[in-house]
């Protein structure tokens, strides 16, 4: 649902589905534009770490300092955070593997929407997400939920310290 709620509503900071893949009447894919660049890795390279996969497979030289900007990131998650806010849906996977660079718009681009909920669905347990990223105490979903999330991230970006476990 939601990607067909993204595909007919575009931003150029949420990742767009193209369509998806039909054998013998059934689904067997989905389809999206491919990027290659994570910010997790962008962060690894820019602070020495030799864990920076998927630049490595890029076409930037690491070695020179060659990386896609990190000083637009906030500004173009939070854009795509206020887009999805305003098809009703809140994106609960705010993490720096979820978010990957777009060569040609050059832009930031939140990737996986798997986890975006309408404002008020209650979780009985945890709140989906990835572990050190989001709020292990939370149960029902909020657009309030994105603050503490978007603090790590940007810390994290400043520092190549990724949050610790709650």
């Amino acid at each position: 649902m939601i990607n067909e709620l993204v595909r007919a509503n575009p931003h150029p900071n949420v990742l767009n589905y193209e369509g998806c893949i039909v054998q013998d009447g059934h689904v067997s894919g989905v389809v999206f534009r491919k990027l290659k660049v994570l910010l997790i890795d962008v962060v690894r390279a820019k602070f020495g770490s030799d864990l920076a996969r998927s630049i490595s497979n890029s076409q930037y030289d690491v070695k020179n300092g060659d990386l896609p900007p990190l000083d637009n990131v906030m500004t173009d998650v939070r854009a795509g955070l206020q887009h999805l806010l305003s098809l009703g849906m809140v994106y609960l996977d705010i993490s720096p593997r979820n978010i990957m660079w777009d060569d040609d718009d050059e832009s930031w681009v939140l990737i996986d929407l798997s986890e975006c909920y309408a404002p008020g669905t209650v979780f009985y347990d945890e709140i989906p997400g990835t572990p050190r990223w989001k709020d292990v105490n939370a149960h029902v979903v909020s657009k309030k939920l994105h603050e503490p999330m978007l603090a790590k991230l940007e810390n994290y970006i400043k520092t190549g310290v990724l949050p610790e476990r709650e």
